[in-house]
């Protein structure tokens, strides 16, 4: 009985730690699909979302919005080009709260050209620069970096007249252009960027895949000088001679650059590779990773800690599984420290996209998840720096169809952001969904013993500012919701959304995020919905 007490207690504290605060939608009036590829969390705890928004009139165009960090939606832009589909792919903010977005727009004679924006913090455009290739065709921006001197960085695939090329571009904080160069792989054939690190000191990398002289695809990876010239260019070919794609880089705290992708291996299809370079170009380790069930294994992201460990994450098969999240950790030198697998509730296919690493060295990791009766939901993940599992949650939309997560971003107090596309209905078709989720550093188990009745306390101190205790108990297992809402009845956070067992809780509130007043906190579980009255003092 002691033994499951403790279990009961230490799960009930993991999966209580995390509460979604908010879910935005965005329907454009085309009532077409919206698709929001990427985010991005400024030092404020502003939000910024980008992707391709349809109108009946102009087609797909650029559509970037800035919620505040209780949710409010502050502005929302939209770019249409000369031409028809406008389709924004990368986003990043600069300490002035400036927003940079970039993808492709299809002009008239010059087929799909880069375009990249500056907005600043009120969403006024500052400058637009787009970039037609030399074959006046087909050039789609991917990705994007701004450094402390609000230097840009973009790369996308363009086209030769031949072939596609890597095309990397570096503007000033004014839009000036200061370089623009292409990468030729020594196949003469396709190459294509998938992704981009930009360093303070002006030093940036990408990575992707490159066609080879007799090897297919390879991971290629280039470290560009401030002034634009190739430091180093390194391929990786696998040991099967076929098809190696580079899909994530990032630079470590020492410089180092690693990098990740996946790479065909004899008769097993796909493997994870990673790959660590020094500062000077040199492969210190490569490491490669193979499912249990022996089938496709594919990498998306890396990214490295404060410490130099490093993180990979991607989709894996497992044995009776299908496909799942599988996120590994290695250390310094290349020694694997922990390997976890997520299996969604249906035991059906699970995808990643996107992973960051918080202040604390936690994982947070989403993609796409079967669920039960649900279509394709978001699923996010959280793993603290030992590997051990600290929540998930998964959201599906109002459409009940298909929802994806495509991308991710966490701030310095933890707060986790997520967007992507979410399937509205007959009436909306796909959305952008983005969602927010707070971290309740201060929840405590005071007891398992059951209660008798369920039971919301008056808070301590009150009134307060900033942070009070709501005090609670709970009868038998099930869901329950915490809610903050103001005097109006609006919605202003969201403490707790999950299963908790039977007994008594504390919980900590912040409201430095808001003005004083008087606010009406909830417990809503089984058929109990319990309401009482706080007042925030400043």
């Amino acid at each position: 009985l002691l033994l499951l007490s403790i279990f009961f207690l230490t799960s009930e504290e993991a999966i209580s730690q995390f509460s979604q605060q908010w879910a935005k939608r965005y329907n454009a009036s085309g009532n077409g699909n919206d698709e929001a590829y990427k985010t991005a969390i400024d030092n404020n705890g502003n939000v910024y979302v980008t992707g391709r928004s349809f109108l009946s009139a102009s087609n797909f165009d650029y559509a970037t919005i800035k919620y505040s960090a209780n949710g409010d939606e502050l502005w929302v832009s939209r770019y249409n080009g000369t031409g028809g589909i406008d389709e924004a792919n990368a986003i990043a903010v600069d300490n002035a709260g400036n927003v940079y977005v970039t993808g492709k727009s299809q002009g008239g004679a010059s087929n799909s050209d880069f375009v990249t924006i500056k907005y600043n913090s009120s969403g006024d455009q500052l400058w637009l620069r787009s970039y037609n290739g030399p074959g006046n065709g087909i050039d789609n921006a991917v990705a994007i970096a701004v450094d402390v001197n609000e230097n840009v960085y973009v790369t996308g695939t363009s086209w030769s007249g031949v072939n596609y090329d890597i095309a990397s571009i570096k503007y000033n904080a004014l839009g000036v252009v200061q370089f623009v160069i292409r990468y030729n792989g020594p196949g003469n054939g396709d190459d294509f960027p998938v992704s981009l690190h930009a360093e303070n000191n002006e030093f940036f990398y990408i990575t992707g895949a490159s066609t080879g002289s007799g090897s297919d695809y390879d991971f290629v990876t280039i470290m560009y000088l401030p002034n634009g010239t190739a430091n180093w260019i390194r391929r990786y070919n696998g040991p099967d001679n076929s098809a190696d794609y580079g899909r994530s880089v990032s630079v470590d705290n020492a410089g180092n650059v690693l990098v990740t992708g996946e790479s065909v291996s004899a008769s097993i299809g796909y493997d994870f590779a990673t790959i660590k370079y020094s500062v000077t170009g040199d492969s210190l380790w490569v490491k490669r990773f193979n499912g249990s069930a022996n089938g496709d294994d594919i990498s998306v992201s890396v990214k490295t800690d404060n410490q130099n460990n490093v993180y990979v994450t991607g989709s894996s098969l497992g044995t009776g599984t299908n496909q799942d999240y599988v996120t590994l950790k290695y250390n310094s030198s290349g020694d694997q420290q922990w390997l976890q697998r997520y299996n969604g509730i249906s035991n059906g296919r699970d995808v990643p996209s996107a992973m960051v690493i918080g202040n604390d060295n936690s994982v947070y990791i989403t993609g796409v998840s079967l669920g039960s009766g649900t279509g394709n939901d978001f699923a996010t993940v959280k793993y603290n720096e030992s590997g051990i599992e600290q929540w998930s949650r998964t959201y599906n939309g109002n459409g009940n169809g298909i929802d994806a997560a495509t991308s991710i971003a966490v701030n310095s107090q933890e707060f986790v952001v997520v967007t992507g596309l979410s399937y509205g209905g007959s009436g909306t078709n796909y959305d952008y969904a983005t969602i927010k989720y707070s971290q309740i550093s201060g929840i405590q188990s005071l007891s398992n013993e059951i209660p008798s009745e369920y039971m919301l306390y008056q808070n301590y101190p009150n009134p307060f500012n900033p942070v009070t205790n709501i005090k609670f108990d709970v009868v038998k297992s099930g869901n329950v919701k915490i809610t903050v809402s103001d005097i109006s009845g609006k919605l202003v956070s969201e403490l707790i959304n999950s299963r908790v067992n039977p007994g008594t809780y504390l919980v900590d509130f912040n409201a430095s995020q808001l003005a004083s007043g008087i606010y009406f906190y909830t417990l809503s579980v089984q058929d109990n919905v319990i309401t009482k009255k706080m007042t925030v003092l400043k």
